[in-house]
């Protein structure tokens, strides 16, 4: 190796080493949906339900309940609506919220207080998130 490359090579390095990476990671909300869609095979939720006759969104909730309800999500402003789930039955949905204030106040006060996947309560807020996570019964 010659010396020009040598020492280009050395200006680099030195270039990298006082350089700074800001990693702007999902909090919240946001981080927990992120991870729920990355974990499994979500589907839009009325396809999930409509996809075979023995899928149901939570334990307590009709296929018809479960349209009906994804349906008024779509109507308060919810941009998309997805089921984080690859079995029969899912626990949570996950709508993605429209830029407008009063329609993500809408939704996020559909479920305000709300738990989380371990079982803890978790109080919702509009935090400027992409997503809301609701557990559904």
């Amino acid at each position: 190796m010659d010396d020009t490359i040598r020492e280009e090579q050395t200006r680099m390095l030195r270039r990298q080493k006082d350089e700074r990476v800001i990693i702007i990671a999902p909090v919240g909300q946001d981080a927990e949906a992120m991870r729920m869609l990355d974990e499994n095979q979500p589907m839009e939720a009325a396809d999930f339900i409509n996809s075979h006759k023995s899928r149901m969104i939570g334990t307590q909730w009709t296929q018809a309940k479960a349209l009906a309800k994804i349906k008024q999500w779509y109507e308060m402003g919810a941009v998309k609506i997805y089921v984080p789930s690859d079995g029969l039955i899912a626990r949570f949905v996950i709508v993605e919220l429209p830029a407008d204030k009063e329609k993500r106040a809408a939704l996020i006060g559909w479920q305000r207080v709300n738990e989380d996947e371990n079982g803890h309560i978790v109080t919702i807020k509009d935090e400027g998130q992409k997503y809301v996570v609701f557990a559904i019964p």
